[in-house]
């Protein structure tokens, strides 16, 4: 654990924010990735980032995007939590087959976000640096 906060270089609040996550996980391949990945874990599980309804530097459309990206990355942190507590190999096979065809669905859409979201970033980069 101290092996990887340090390589993180994470401070003392996020260092004991890993440390109740490791806690918190029983699977020794989630504690594993807790450890080899500190930073996006704790950006998985960060609290809700407070944002304001509209920003004014934005045109109407752009704010929309703005809102839903925030919106997105709540929902994110707390679907990635849930998934985490509820440990799926322990699903019912009910469960399973509700579910399964679902995430597979929703990798599906977020495939696709994730190629828009690169696009956006890189016209955004090209008409910074012109």
């Amino acid at each position: 654990m101290a092996a990887a906060i340090r390589r993180a270089a994470l401070t003392s609040r996020d260092a004991g924010r890993l440390v109740t996550l490791f806690a918190k996980t029983s699977g020794a391949a989630q504690q594993s990735w807790l450890l080899e990945h500190p930073r996006e874990a704790l950006e998985a599980h960060a609290p809700p980032t407070p944002w304001a309804a509209q920003d004014p530097r934005l045109g109407p459309s752009t704010d929309r995007i703005r809102q839903g990206v925030m919106a997105a990355m709540r929902t994110a942190s707390a679907l990635a939590f849930d998934l985490d507590r509820s440990m799926p190999v322990r699903w019912t096979d009910a469960e399973r087959a509700v579910l399964a065809p679902l995430l597979g669905k929703a990798r599906g859409t977020i495939d696709v976000l994730l190629g828009k979201i690169t696009d956006a970033e890189r016209a955004a980069r090209v008409s910074d640096a012109a």
